[in-house]
């Protein structure tokens, strides 16, 4: 009974693990870019269960055509040289659980 349920268990573990990777990769190939202004920073912490590993993931909210949105910066570097404030173009990814960061461009004043 006991080897059973575990064999259960970790049958829906191993399927949930697949399932997450397919939702997580971009949707298609296509980048999309938009002029987004950096509105807002924020790190995420959290953990799996208990006794695992803290994984940390990094956000920003830019304002898109109006629109505020959260886009998730899979890269230390990357998020650290955004800087509130900046207009640029916003180049990114869709998938079916978030927005994925690709580049920022920041656009310089020329006048």
């Amino acid at each position: 009974m006991i080897k059973g349920t575990v064999a259960a268990v970790a049958v829906l573990i191993v399927l949930g693990y697949f399932y997450v990777r397919k939702m997580s990769r971009p949707s298609g190939t296509d980048s999309i870019s938009r002029v987004a202004v950096v509105r807002r920073k924020k790190i995420d912490k959290w953990k799996a269960v208990p006794n695992s590993p803290q994984i940390t993931e990094y956000y920003v909210e830019f304002e898109i055509e109006g629109e505020c949105v959260d886009i998730k910066v899979p890269d230390l570097s990357d998020y650290k040289r955004l800087n509130i404030g900046e207009t640029g173009m916003l180049i990114f990814q869709k998938n079916l659980l978030y927005k994925l960061f690709v580049d920022f461009k920041k656009i310089t004043d020329t006048t």
